[in-house]
């Protein structure tokens, strides 16, 4: 891969249209480990997903959402609201391994990293688990 490969441009989403506007996987990037992606979700918009075998942070760029994950109980937590990338600090989900997670939206644009494949998701659940609070950070 050479030095200009590296750039990447957002996909042709129209305006005010939901949609993945950056999709960056280790295939891609050819790099080892950490996906990343930008997805615009319009007001009423759901996203879910699930992590699977690794961590992910779901950091919001603008505007407000709501996430719930389970298992766990029907833990909820609400993101935001934030005007831009340049209002403050950023507003962050950290989810561990082994979650389904529903993100609903009021007019949002947000990013999503994924993590390598953790070693083991039994830690990470318990502490989780204990201190919910400790995992949304905002």
């Amino acid at each position: 891969m050479g030095s200009f490969d590296l750039l990447r441009h957002s996909s042709s989403v129209e305006p005010n249209e939901p949609g993945l506007l950056v999709d960056v996987t280790p295939e891609s990037a050819r790099w080892e480990f950490i996906s990343f992606a930008v997805r615009r979700l319009c007001a009423g918009d759901r996203w879910e997903g699930s992590t699977g075998d690794r961590e992910t942070c779901l950091v919001l760029l603008s505007g407000r959402f709501v996430v719930t994950w389970e298992p766990g109980g029907s833990t909820e937590a609400t993101i935001g609201p934030r005007a831009s990338v340049f209002d403050g600090y950023p507003h962050a989900v950290y989810l561990p391994p082994g979650l389904r997670f529903t993100v609903r939206s009021a007019a949002t644009r947000f990013a999503a990293a994924e993590m390598p494949p953790a070693r083991s998701s039994t830690s990470c659940r318990r502490r989780f688990r204990r201190n919910a609070s400790s995992c949304v950070r905002s």
